[in-house]
């Protein structure tokens, strides 16, 4: 049985929001403007009180917006120019004049209009309106027409008016003499900024016409005249300029309705001019030889006669420049029919650039505390209940607006050039592919490469090492299908990499409470910002070289998180081997414990994690929930559960911790199998992905995985499975490879750039208004797990089960340990295969027989401290030195 297909949702775009927006705003305007009955007097009533006549100047502006939403999809923006405050100070004064006017002739001298009775004198305006012949009543305003809103009464400019126009009178007791001349003086001032920057420019043409008078008498006007040509071999002397004139006959101007029998390859592709190219051929500003079919016979069609025009006489002096520069413009009008079009090699062979970001908007200074004194130790005070402090989300106004228009116009013009030359390439092997258009991304242009009927896609692959070598070694990434197109794409890096802004990518994210862990990955070569959801993924495996954005795509995520959930939704783990990457979240209100900074708490940690994750389901089974979406409508209904919230793991330099603690990989796999429905997801990042420490479980587990830029083939095969990740640019270019993102392959996109001073500024925000509140079952974690095998080893049950057997493996491991610089409790189970509760009984022995040292050097471990083998632990035995000790050997 065939099912039906399903239609696509057609998703409603900008357009339609700008449509309808502008004709709301335009009704909503006329509605004012008429003034009908009760509906639209109660909605004009505040602006009517306000501003009086003045209002009609809101509602054109407002009409003005919805036509500008309507034709432009964009309205216009307020800026402080001239314009705007010439266009209010006129506002101002026709406010006053329009009051002066209706109270000229006040009937009552002994209420002339000052500060002090300008309120009640409007108000019994607003109460008592002329309507007709009736006289005054309350309900007037309700009931007055649309002309007597002008005519019959004395709304004057509103409140703002009368207040005006009061505050001038009053140093006059009420005379409205002062009144006049202020009105008049600031309307006078307001046309003047106005029209400013005519007159500046009105001064600046009568100069320019002054200087300029000289030459332009001397010039005199030149008359075009044509020839009639019978025949195309006769071209050649035909394209020969009058003596009179040195303008070309009209026969040979580029004619858009008739076109010779040209070769069907330099035709204009119009796909090619809606993307912002200039064609094939023909379309530059610049003279281009026309290209003629070489199978073309030699006779061509005579061309249409043209009335010839007698030519004017020319003085001696035109004469004499005509004669000097006929030789080089006839050799410049000569129709070549073998030349191809000159491409700018300088300018389609520019290597990739990265563009600086540039500021385009004035950033507050960003809200960081000082650091506090120190304060005098105290006894620690008794623990206080805190009440939650609603959560209000730091603002975007935070992050920064990039400027990067001058940079696209570079990448138009290079993307041209570019397409000149790759046609030329595919003439040149008699490949019968040519490129239809191409489309400027972020830091790569696709040119958009179409096929002929009996040509494959892979004679265009062969092809992409001469290509590269053409544009001067600058590598094009060939993906043989584009999503959803009949063509496919040829990527090259852009001369001019532009960064993709934070609070572009940050706005473009749906509602946090619908979707909490949606977080954005970055900006396709179309433009359209890809996202994605933490609860989909649900982990993410991160890998580059230095330098390759890394790092700030990291960053980019973490403050996605931060910035869109409350420390009661969401809480971070932070694994930094580095101790400098994470550095700058300490103390945010999100963290579940501490920033780690060592293998052993790290791992200890994730053996945490594990038990949560199992604990959690314990909770679910119990609640009747299957995840944490479902538990969390079974907590709005009944508040007495347990909070949930989501917790995101961050490991960075996956490889250093594998190296230094094999044993963390256990509880990553562990979590990364199982621990998608209580809420607990992980991102791991690496610099080296090699086979032993991106294995094929981890792989398995990680189905979303982002390659940027890396040393090796090899390396994008580990990540993706295929190579590609080897051409990357670096700078937060990258391979997304995720069912979620596209189920036809790996993504190309640009990371969002964040910059340090915007990450501060919303840690910033965060610790001013926020306390760090974290979980004390993950804290001290190493000092806890050392206090468990102390309380083990003194226990009366160990002491009476302790045989030989572990005593003497104990004195093998500690003629071992003496042997080696540096040791740790992980180390020990390792290299020496015991367990983990006896490796901690073993390490705490040998501290406390100060064999180790109890303070840890880093990475490295615990420093050995004896490292004599006859060593027995006592105070009172001789430590033979190195000299007893040769003797004794």
């Amino acid at each position: 049985m065939c099912m039906p297909e399903k239609k696509p949702v057609r998703k409603i775009g900008k357009r339609y929001f700008t449509f309808f927006g502008g004709i709301a705003f335009c009704l909503f305007a006329v509605i004012l403007i008429l003034n009908g009955k009760y509906v639209a007097r109660t909605i004009a009533f505040p602006f009517a009180y306000m501003f009086g006549l003045g209002s009609y100047a809101i509602y054109i502006l407002l009409y003005s917006y919805g036509l500008c939403l309507f034709f432009r999809e964009k309205g216009f923006k307020i800026r402080p120019n001239n314009y705007l405050f010439g266009g209010l100070l006129i506002f101002v004064a026709t406010l006053m004049i329009s009051t002066l006017i209706v109270t000229a002739n006040e009937a009552d001298p002994e209420r002339l209009l000052t500060l002090k009775t300008f309120r009640s004198l409007y108000d019994d305006v607003m109460r008592n309106i002329e309507v007709g012949s009736e006289g005054p009543k309350a309900t007037a305003y309700w009931d007055a027409t649309f002309v007597n809103l002008f005519q019959g009464n004395k709304f004057g400019g509103g409140f703002a008016g009368y207040f005006l126009v009061g505050l001038m009178n009053n140093p006059l007791g009420g005379k409205p003499a002062l009144s006049w001349v202020v009105a008049i003086l600031i309307a006078l001032l307001g046309v003047f900024l106005v029209f400013l920057p005519q007159f500046k420019k009105i001064i600046g043409i009568n100069k320019g016409t002054k200087k300029a008078k000289a030459p332009k008498a001397q010039r005199e006007e030149r008359v075009i005249t044509t020839r009639r040509v019978e025949n195309i071999d006769n071209i050649s002397s035909a394209s020969t300029l009058d003596d009179a004139n040195n303008e070309p006959s009209p026969i040979y101007a580029p004619q858009i309705n008739k076109q010779p029998n040209f070769d069907e390859r330099t035709e204009v592709n119009p796909e090619l001019n809606n993307s912002g190219s200039s064609g094939a051929f023909g379309m530059s500003t610049n003279f281009v030889p026309a290209r003629f079919n070489k199978f073309m016979p030699k006779a061509a069609p005579a061309v249409e006669k043209v009335e010839q025009v007698e030519p004017q006489p020319m003085t001696p002096e035109q004469a004499i420049m005509e004669a000097n520069r006929e030789s080089t413009i006839n050799e410049q009008m000569q129709l070549n029919f073998e030349e191809k079009p000159q491409v700018n090699m300088e300018l389609a062979g520019r290597r990739p650039e990265f563009v600086e970001p540039i500021q385009a908007n004035p950033i507050p200074q960003p809200f960081i505390q000082p650091a506090p004194a120190p304060a005098p130790v105290q006894p620690a005070p008794q623990p206080v209940v805190k009440k939650p402090i609603k959560w209000i989300p730091p603002s975007g106004e935070l992050l920064e607006t990039l400027e990067i228009q001058d940079a696209l116009d570079e990448n138009n013009r290079v993307a041209e050039e570019r397409t000149l030359l790759i046609n030329q390439t595919f003439e040149d092997f008699n490949v019968g592919a040519t490129v239809n258009s191409f489309v400027v991304g972020p830091s790569v242009t696709r040119y958009n490469i179409e096929y002929g009927s009996n040509v494959s896609v892979r004679s265009v692959q062969a092809l992409i090492q001469d290509i590269n070598v053409r544009l001067n070694g600058v590598d094009a990434l060939f993906s043989p299908r584009v999503e959803g197109q009949r063509y496919s794409g040829l990527e090259v890096g852009n001369a001019k990499i532009t960064p993709v802004p934070f609070k572009e990518v940050y706005e473009g994210l749906p509602d946090p409470k619908k979707h909490p862990l949606e977080v954005a990955f970055g900006k396709n070569i179309d433009g359209v910002i890809k996202t994605a959801n933490f609860a989909d993924f649900p982990h993410i495996l991160v890998a580059g070289t230095t330098g390759s954005g890394k790092s700030v795509f990291t960053h980019s995520l973490i403050c996605t998180l931060i910035m869109r959930n409350s420390p009661e939704n969401l809480r971070l783990v932070l694994i930094d081997p580095k101790k400098v990457e994470m550095s700058k979240y300490k103390d945010i209100p999100h963290l579940l414990c501490p920033i780690i900074n060592d293998a052993e708490v790290a791992k200890l940690t994730m053996d945490k994690l594990a038990d949560e994750m199992n604990r959690r389901y314990d909770v679910l089974v119990n609640s009747g929930c299957s995840d944490i979406k479902q538990y969390a409508e079974a907590r709005a209904e009944d508040p007495n559960l347990e909070p949930m919230p989501y917790i995101v793991v961050f490991i960075d330099e996956f490889a250093d911790l594998v190296d230094t603690c094999k044993e963390i990989k256990a509880p990553v796999v562990s979590i990364a199998q199982k621990a998608r429905a209580c809420g607990i997801h992980m991102l791991i990042a690496t610099q080296r992905p090699s086979t032993n420490i991106i294995d094929g479980v981890i792989k398995g587990n990680l189905p979303t995985r982002v390659a940027l830029a890396v040393a090796s083939q090899v390396d994008s095969v580990t990540i993706l499975g295929e190579g590609g990740a080897e051409k990357l640019l670096g700078r937060g270019d990258m391979l997304a490879q995720s069912p979620i993102l596209s189920r036809t392959g790996r993504v190309r996109l640009q990371s969002c750039f964040i910059q340090n001073k915007e990450i501060l500024r919303i840690v910033g925000y965060l610790r001013e208004h926020y306390e760090p509140n974290y979980d004390p079952n993950f804290c001290n974690l190493l000092e806890a797990a050392k206090q468990a095998a102390a309380d083990v080893i003194g226990s009366p049950e160990f002491q009476a089960g302790l045989d030989n057997s572990e005593e003497e493996k104990y004195q093998s491991v500690k003629e071992w340990v003496m042997a080696n610089e540096y040791m740790s409790m992980s180390r020990i189970q390792r290299e020496c295969s015991v367990g983990f509760n006896r490796a901690g009984r073993f390490f705490k022995r040998l501290q406390d027989e100060g064999i180790v040292d109890t303070e840890t050097e880093g990475n490295k471990g615990c420093p050995v401290l004896v490292h004599d083998k006859f060593y027995d632990g006592t105070a009172e035995t001789d430590v033979p030195v190195s000299s007893d000790q040769s003797e004794i050997l």
